[in-house]
């Protein structure tokens, strides 16, 4: 695969990579997330915002002069199928992809956009290295984990001095990442903090022998690294036990979904790192009718699959006439985008210059913002 890759690549760097040149009169747009398995969800969430983006654009008259097309990959929220889905859309002369979701998705599709001078925006991958790897077209609409680890482990030490927690990991790259990133900075905050940094696995259902250690020596709070799914069922597990400590997680445990799955018992007072409360804001209100009439119930990462895209397009449109991979990414850097979080300029790397996150809680079944 390797080597059909980097001959590919020759080819396109051969013909000078010309942006929507093989695709008529249509501005290709690739988005790559899981549309199946137990992230499908966020995933179709993530499409469908996509989507809305580009239908907007063409009601507008399209980006010069073209008609928007989305095209759709299902990466399964599993690496390999990442690569393959990333491969696939370079085939098919995308302008951009808007995509990937999982950070060990983006990594490992990462590579394939860098040989073919692909630009790559993802509008969920968290992990830092995914920037700081020095590919020059990646890109993200949301924070990094070393933010939200730093913005949960300040939290914690303002608002529970003294009080000890047990890491957690999925064993994921996003899941591993962000539990060191909020160790690291609790432990340079408040040493002595984590008693304890244990590992499960994704999809793992028998949690006894974890619980058994957690009622040895209770924590008073578990720090949960990982996706909805495996902290709803660990949280679940945790209160039948009868164990009292309370639960905080990362962007990943974000949103309805995780208390749907956890139970609303269960998930009361339970807290997450995510963007700041955005239904204050008049763009949001006139986005969010117009997403609910197509789509349904937004919830929490519509508006990033939305975003990516809305940038994306804003710098095809902008991009130094012909647009290429060179000077959309370039115009990338150069632009300061009018999005629904608010103006949003990337620095060097790729990333938002801004750290996005703040802190919710479980409040009667519902994530609520809190100082």
């Amino acid at each position: 695969m390797r080597a059909r890759i980097w001959f590919s690549s020759v080819l396109a760097l051969a013909a000078g990579f010309c942006l929507g040149c093989s695709a008529g009169r249509e501005v290709r747009v690739g988005v790559a997330a899981p549309l199946s398995g137990p992230e499908a969800k966020t995933g179709r969430a993530i499409l469908n915002g996509a989507q809305l983006a580009a239908d907007q654009c063409n009601a507008a008259g399209g980006v010069r002069g073209k008609r928007v097309t989305i095209i759709a990959v299902d990466d399964k929220d599993l690496p390999d199928e990442a690569e393959r889905a990333a491969t696939e859309l370079c085939g098919k002369g995308v302008a951009f992809v808007a995509g990937h979701v999982d950070s060990g998705c983006s990594h490992r599709a990462a590579a394939v956009y860098l040989v073919h001078r692909v630009v790559m925006i993802s509008p969920a991958s968290t992990s830092p290295a995914l920037t700081c790897a020095g590919n020059p077209y990646v890109f993200r609409v949301c924070g990094r984990d070393d933010q939200q680890g730093k913005v949960a482990a300040v939290w914690f030490v303002n608002h529970l001095p003294g009080h000890k927690v047990v890491v957690i990991s999925d064993g994921s790259n996003y899941g591993c990442g962000l539990a060191r990133e909020f160790k690291t900075n609790l432990d340079f905050l408040s040493s002595g903090t984590v008693t304890s940094y244990e590992t499960i696995a994704r999809g793992q259902t028998d949690f006894s022998a974890l619980v058994v250690k957690l009622k040895a020596a209770p924590p008073q709070m578990i720090y949960f690294g990982g996706l909805e799914t495996d902290g709803a069922a660990l949280l679940r597990a945790v209160r039948d036990a009868g164990a009292p400590c309370g639960f905080m997680a990362g962007d990943g445990c974000f949103g309805d979904e995780f208390i749907e799955k956890a139970g609303k018992q269960a998930a009361e007072g339970a807290m997450a790192t995510f963007a700041h409360d955005l239904s204050g804001r008049p763009a949001y209100r006139e986005w969010l009718p117009a997403y609910k009439e197509k789509f349904g119930d937004a919830g929490p990462f519509a508006v990033y699959g939305y975003t990516a895209v809305q940038v994306g397009l804003k710098a095809y449109a902008q991009a130094v006439y012909p647009p290429s991979s060179v000077t959309l990414r370039d115009a990338l850097h150069r632009l300061t985008f009018d999005t629904l979080f608010g103006p949003l300029k990337f620095d060097d790397r790729g990333d938002p210059n801004e750290n996005p996150y703040t802190m919710w809680q479980v409040v009667d079944g519902k994530y609520t913002e809190v100082d």
